[in-house]
């Protein structure tokens, strides 16, 4: 006697097949766009010797200046994703001075929950949902894909530079993860790599 499958695997195997359909269709319309893209940016530039940066200049956060007098449990968080973010514009600086057409160079690259779930599925083909941003996607033509995450930790008490070290590095290693996996999902056969960059190491001697 044949198996017939039950109506919650059926209901359940078309819900995947729907969500490959719309996940491949969206997945074309970018990679057509990003192509467009592409080539309306190498039509821009006035010297091609250099990557192509997105956004063309780093956008700023923050405010210039806190007030000098005790600031508040909010504005030290501020204060403290200020000097990341200053440490993020001096690598933007560094990379944008490569002498290397073939890369392309993300700063600052948001994602939403929905966005992050129409490329990673769970085993049961069900969307993963994360945000998050990374500091900086490095797109090569021949060597892949490198994602860069920067932290300037602050290392003024003594006692916990190893604390605050793993603690910074923890978070950079998972936003990293995370694109990686957004990436192998996209496409697994492309080179990539993780790193770390840490802004003021000399500040723990």
């Amino acid at each position: 006697m044949r198996d017939v499958p039950s109506s919650s695997n059926t209901s359940s195997s078309s819900k995947v097949t729907s969500s490959t359909k719309v996940t491949s269709s969206f997945r074309s319309q970018l990679r057509e766009e990003g192509r467009q893209l592409r080539e309306y940016l190498e039509l821009q530039r006035d010297d091609n010797k250099y990557p192509i940066m997105l956004p063309l200049i780093p956008k700023s956060k923050f405010p210039d200046k806190f007030p000098d007098e005790t600031v508040t449990q909010s504005e030290l968080k501020e204060i403290n994703q200020q000097k990341e973010y200053e440490a993020e514009v001096e690598v933007f600086h560094a990379l944008e001075k490569m002498v290397d057409s073939d890369t392309i160079i993300f700063h600052g690259f948001n994602y939403t929950a929905e966005q992050y779930g129409l490329f990673v599925l769970d085993e049961q083909g069900n969307p993963i949902k994360q945000q998050g941003e990374t500091d900086f996607i490095i797109v090569h033509r021949l060597l892949g894909v490198s994602i860069l995450e920067v932290k300037a930790p602050d290392f003024k008490e003594v006692t916990k530079h190893e604390q605050t070290f793993r603690r910074n590095f923890e978070d950079s290693e998972k936003q990293g993860c995370k694109m990686m996996k957004l990436i192998e999902e996209r496409q697994n056969f492309i080179q990539h790599h993780s790193w770390t960059i840490l802004s003021n190491p000399s500040s723990l001697c």
